[in-house]
């Protein structure tokens, strides 16, 4: 009986540590899955931001241009100012 006793003693921690073994997997899965959602998103705000800093120098360009241009037409009213007063 005795030996009958630790057999199922040894059987009961057994299913126990499947048990244990079993949740840590399914914690393990439920970790990498977060891992792939995390990396995936950092994927896409690097994207993102990379898109966005595209947008800025873009922007950057066009402001210059039209800061160039504003320049040329202030310096062609003026001559025009001028040529009308002129005698």
């Amino acid at each position: 009986m005795a030996i009958e006793s630790r057999l199922e003693t040894i059987d009961e921690r057994i299913a126990q540590l499947v048990v244990i073994a079993g949740e840590l997997v399914k914690a393990s899965v439920q970790q990498r899955e977060s891992i792939e959602g995390l990396v995936s998103g950092m994927g896409q705000l690097i994207e993102s931001n990379t898109e966005f800093r595209m947008d800025l120098a873009e922007l950057k360009t066009t402001t210059q241009t039209q800061a160039e241009t504003a320049g040329l037409q202030q310096q062609m009213i003026e001559q025009l100012i001028h040529q009308k007063e002129a005698p």
